[in-house]
Formats: C-alpha cells, sequence, structure tokens
C-alpha cells in the first residue's frame, strides 16, 4: 500500500526524494507479484500484469522520444490504464501530466 512505502521511506531517516518514492514503487511492483494493484468494475490487474502493461507504454513513449523531465500529457478518466500510463511515465523519469477529460471547468 501507499503507507506502507511511505513507512519504508521514512523509516530511513530524512526526506524522501521522488527517486526514493519512484524505487519504492517499482520495486514493489516486483514484489507483489499477483497480488491485485488495481480494482475496477469487477475486474483485477495484478502487480505483475501492471508491470508489464506499463513497461510496453514506457518502451513507445521512449521510442517516441520521451526523456527524462519531459512532460507527458495523459488524457484518461480515472482507470486501469490511467494508472498504468502514471507507471510508464514515471519509469522513464518523466513528469505525468493528468488531463480528466471529465472534469468540469470551474
Amino acid at each position: 500500500t501507499v503507507g506502507d512505502l511511505a513507512v519504508g521511506v521514512f523509516a530511513g531517516g530524512g526526506v524522501p526524494t521522488m527517486a526514493h518514492l519512484l524505487n519504492d514503487i517499482l520495486a514493489s511492483l516486483a514484489r507483489r507479484g499477483d497480488a491485485v494493484a488495481v480494482r475496477w468494475q469487477g475486474d483485477d490487474l495484478s502487480y505483475r500484469e501492471l508491470d508489464r502493461r506499463a513497461r510496453r507504454v514506457a518502451a513507445g513513449l521512449a521510442d517516441a522520444g520521451v526523456m527524462p523531465g519531459d512532460r507527458v500529457a495523459v488524457g484518461l478518466e480515472n482507470s486501469p490504464e490511467l494508472v498504468i500510463g502514471l507507471v510508464a511515465v514515471l519509469r522513464l523519469g518523466a513528469v505525468f501530466v493528468p488531463i480528466n477529460p471529465l472534469a468540469s471547468p470551474d
């Protein structure tokens, strides 16, 4: 859980950096394997499958020229695909910029 990740980072003392948090998230993907990472509308996505899909998206983004520090706008409503996109962008060291097409202009 996010709480587990936060405890792991803070246990070492000091303020966690984005690199520490990202490393913990990526390690969590590998450690948790078949456990449910995302449950959405009756379907489950395991950590293993999340990692596999995110790696594929990250490879496509890298092939398109996305570099560390680049901003990547992702226009998806809340869904497993949004989580996959987030992990893919972070895996590249890029900046995830969510654009929710359902958000009201107010």
